[in-house]
């Protein structure tokens, strides 16, 4: 009798402080349709506020987690419930969430954390950019930002 193959479907978290209508989120709901077609499994998950496009993820089928800020919590804790919600995803891509930005240390080992960076303004860099020794890999959009991101301190690689 041959033995059973079990095969298990990446996780994926795309990461973001909140879905407005935008760039980033366009981004986002596009490389959530090419995840899910490569046999993925993406999940949203917002960590600042729902965003006008909230509900626009689960009209298509993803799931939406949202760790929102509590107004009696401190931040320290609001990152450890980031962290909480994340541990059960393989892939975690952030996109300009200073919360989980925050919460890349304390995901697993196992966890890969890529830090997207979108555009070239300056908080992105200062989010995206933050925590570097957590974050696995640094994605720029283009090679502008890129360019940026290197002088402001990315590793090469």
């Amino acid at each position: 009798m041959a033995a059973a193959t079990v095969t298990q479907t990446m996780k994926v978290a795309l990461v973001t402080y909140a879905l407005n209508i935008g760039g980033m989120e366009s981004f986002l709901f596009g490389l959530a349709r090419r995840l899910r077609d490569s046999g993925m499994q993406p999940a949203f998950v917002v960590t600042e506020s729902a965003g006008d496009w909230h509900g626009r993820p689960r009209d298509e089928g993803f799931e939406v987690m949202a760790v929102l800020p509590r107004r009696w919590q401190s931040r320290r804790r609001h990152a450890r419930r980031v962290a909480a919600a994340l541990r059960g995803f393989d892939a975690v891509l952030l996109n300009h969430s200073s919360a989980a930005q925050c919460a890349a240390g304390l995901l697993p080992d196992t966890t890969a954390v890529i830090a997207v960076l979108h555009n070239d303004m300056d908080d992105v860099y200062r989010i995206g950019l933050a925590n570097q020794s957590d974050v696995d890999r640094f994605v720029a959009v283009g090679e502008q930002v890129r360019d940026e991101a290197l002088r402001r301190g990315a590793p090469p690689a």
